[in-house]
């Protein structure tokens, strides 16, 4: 998450999100009470996939990276919120991170983790049979692999917050998290 005053901008590993969502804040012995709400544009690599090429997402697949990418600077230009997800498979948004806490934003991770590959396969199957995207299994397991060894040993330490999650429940779990000065 990257907070600039009360702009925030999260990275994220959660799939099947919506381009803007609330993101309410509840005090825990009062679930009643609303803390904080606010809407931010929340972006998915999939669904700009999935909107620009329904029937073969896969084939749109670095066009609609690059369409999100350009929403993104467009919300560091106006210096509004954001979140967006991504497997954090690859070291493209480290100097990301560095221009937008530059910029005063404040960057927050959260990584939804599977126990191990197979899980992560299962998920993909379960998706496609419910008419999503597919992915191939050796591309699955080359962006599980890297995005756990990525999230600790390199961005980690470049954002101001962070925290783990067990995703294979019903509910994540928090397993560690930390701050950076």
């Amino acid at each position: 998450m990257l907070l600039k005053r009360a702009k925030t901008i999260e990275l994220t590993r959660f799939h099947g999100f919506k381009n803007v969502s609330a993101c309410i804040k509840q005090d825990d012995d009062d679930p009643d009470s609303v803390l904080h709400a606010r809407l931010i544009n929340i972006f998915s690599h999939g669904n700009y996939s999935f909107g620009l090429s329904p029937f073969a997402p896969e084939a749109a697949a670095i066009k609609a990276g690059r369409l999100m990418l350009e929403e993104i600077a467009a919300c560091v230009r106006r210096g509004d919120s954001f979140a967006f997800e991504t497997t954090l498979s690859g070291l493209g948004y480290l100097r990301h991170i560095a221009h937008w806490r530059g910029l005063g934003y404040r960057v927050g991770l959260y990584f939804l983790a599977l126990p191990n590959a197979e899980t992560a396969i299962a998920r993909v199957a379960e998706r496609v049979r419910q008419g999503g995207h597919d992915i191939p299994e050796p591309v699955i397991r080359r962006r599980f692999a890297a995005g756990l060894r990525n999230v600790d040993q390199r961005y980690k330490a470049r954002v101001d917050t962070w925290a783990k999650y067990d995703n294979a429940g019903v509910s994540p779990v928090l397993l560690d998290w930390g701050e950076n000065a």
